[in-house]
């Protein structure tokens, strides 16, 4: 004859007959209860851990996959199977011209960006290539610290290239007429008369 009734406080773990089954991770107090005489009882606590699932795999997205220099991609990764224990991933620059920061690149020059993401658990990798496009010169301007100089006297040119975050803002200055020399930026009147001076991105 049954002489205890067994139950449990957490639906997903179970008892029948003094054989704890769990469906989910968790703890339970089981209870036997004597069935002649009800006051008379035990209690066991029973706790049950997630099993640990591994890492089989990674995948890593960007977006987006071509950006300007300085501009920013936000990396995704993607962990196999769904249900994996230790879901925690590192991110970084295998290659090109690019720094990372969390999930977020950034390009610092033209080229190919290659970021890689490595798991915690069991060191999978993946990598993904972000094109990272120079920004081009759209215009130039050219403005000098004085316009009326003595002869031997120098003039300091200053260029304004647009759009301001262009990738490439080296130029270069050249007298085209009248009498002066250029020493970078420095123009040096060696004569008489007007002289023009063309900058050159």
């Amino acid at each position: 004859a049954k002489t205890v009734t067994w139950s449990s406080n957490n639906n997903n773990i179970k008892v029948n007959n003094g054989a704890v089954t769990a469906t989910a991770a968790g703890t339970a107090t089981i209870t036997a209860t004597s069935t002649v005489d009800n006051t008379k009882k035990g209690t066991a606590t029973v706790t049950f851990n997630a099993a640990n699932v591994a890492v089989t795999g990674v995948t890593l997205s960007a977006n987006p996959t071509a950006i300007s220099v300085g501009g920013t991609s936000t990396l995704t990764a993607t962990i196999q199977p769904n249900n994996a224990t230790n879901k925690n991933v590192t991110y970084s620059i295998q290659s090109g011209p690019g720094t990372v920061n969390n999930n977020v690149v950034t390009a610092t020059g033209a080229g190919t960006i290659v970021a890689i993401v490595t798991t915690a658990d069991g060191s999978k990798t993946a990598t993904v290539n972000i094109t990272a496009l120079a920004v081009p010169v759209s215009s130039v301007g050219i403005s000098a610290s004085a316009t009326t100089v003595l002869v031997g006297q120098n003039v300091t040119l200053s260029a304004n290239v647009q759009p301001a975050n262009a990738t490439n803002k080296n130029v270069t200055y050249t007298v085209v007429s009248g009498h002066g020399t250029m020493n970078g930026n420095v123009l040096t009147a060696t004569g008489v008369g007007e002289i023009r001076v063309r900058v050159t991105t």
